[in-house]
């Protein structure tokens, strides 16, 4: 490509997060609010990383966040349209003066850089697609969500 010679450039200290999965699967999460999450934070299917955060924005009606994630080649089969997603980002403190207190933290790493748990209730359900929609759950949505589920 022709254009003016250049000796001076700037790099990125890490591969952009879709070039790292360009060949694994992309959906966008629904939020209404991302604490403790960021660009990078991984998602968790059985504490395994499956994938990551590649980019969060406010959605048209500026009402919800969009986060973009990225899911690796080798577990996509596990991303259905039944998966429920939920943030898990730091940790989560039930304290009672009088006993039974219980606090509650996933890895160190998603309480420095947060995470989202992925949920497959059935891999018979229809897999996933690129650019599908998932709502995504708070702490305590999902607690209940995992609660109802026992």
């Amino acid at each position: 490509v022709a254009g003016e010679y250049a000796d001076d450039f700037i790099g990125l200290d890490e591969a952009p997060v879709e070039n790292q999965f360009s060949s694994g699967l992309r959906i966008i999460l629904k939020a209404d609010n991302v604490a403790g999450l960021d660009v990078g934070s991984g998602l968790f299917y059985h504490d395994l990383v499956i994938g990551e955060i590649g980019e969060m924005d406010l959605a048209p009606d500026g009402q919800h966040i969009l986060v973009t994630a990225y899911i690796d080649k080798q577990f996509v089969h596990v991303i259905r349209k039944n998966t429920i997603f939920g943030n898990i980002s730091g940790f989560h403190a039930d304290i009672s003066i009088f006993g039974g207190s219980k606090i509650t933290m996933n890895s160190l790493r998603t309480l420095v850089r947060g995470g989202i748990k992925v949920i497959t209730p059935s891999l018979k359900a229809p897999a996933a697609k690129n650019n599908d929609k998932f709502r995504m759950l708070t702490r305590d949505q999902l607690v209940e969500f995992e609660d109802a589920s026992c």
